[in-house]
């Protein structure tokens, strides 16, 4: 199992667990994910972290979703998603992540130590991917939030909102997430 250290500086500061993966939860993922993302799973099981800005996912949970975007679902295995919607997947040998609010997916490359000692810990990846600096400016505390919500954007964007005209509302992450699939006509558009 690979360190991930950078992870745990930039991202443990108000960490909650509040389920372990079982052995045979664990044993579901063989040939799904890398090890050293089950690995990952195994130590960290489902927690959210940074005040609920990032959150650790089951990867059978978001197969419909990512359908919705298009995408080959049963073939993707989510491990992280943020407080917007954001999911990150593994995908054909590669990391990916899904930005619902922009319609878009992104490639984080093929290598685990990489992604989560430098990607999910970098200032532009954080910002312009998943608005950490948004998050941050949240009000009221961000912590509210439940496992199965996240933050949106009302208006949303692809229907006329912006990040500082817009208010935000919790709601219901897998509701919200179809409803944004639906404002993209279920395409998301692939970034290399």
């Amino acid at each position: 199992m690979i360190s991930y250290d950078g992870f745990k500086t930039r991202h443990y500061p108000d960490k909650i667990q509040w389920h372990t993966f079982s052995d045979q939860e664990l044993s579901g993922l063989a040939g799904k994910l890398p090890p050293d993302i089950i690995g990952f799973l195994e130590n960290e099981g489902l927690s959210s972290y940074s005040g609920n800005f990032l959150w650790s996912a089951h990867p059978h949970d978001f197969h419909d979703v990512l359908y919705s975007w298009g995408l080959n679902g049963d073939q993707c295995f989510t491990f992280l998603r943020s407080a917007f919607g954001a999911c990150v997947y593994f995908h054909n040998n590669e990391f990916f992540y899904l930005d619902p609010l922009q319609g878009r997916v992104v490639s984080l490359g093929d290598d685990p130590y990489l992604l989560l000692n430098i990607s999910l810990i970098l200032d532009a990846i954080l910002t312009h991917g998943f608005f950490e600096d948004y998050f941050k400016a949240l009000k009221p505390d961000p912590k509210i939030l439940k496992p199965d919500e996240i933050f949106a954007f009302v208006p949303a964007l692809s229907f006329g909102g912006s990040f500082l005209s817009s208010k935000t509302e919790v709601v219901k992450l897998r509701e919200h997430l179809f409803f944004l699939a639906q404002l993209f006509n279920h395409q998301a558009l692939i970034i290399p």
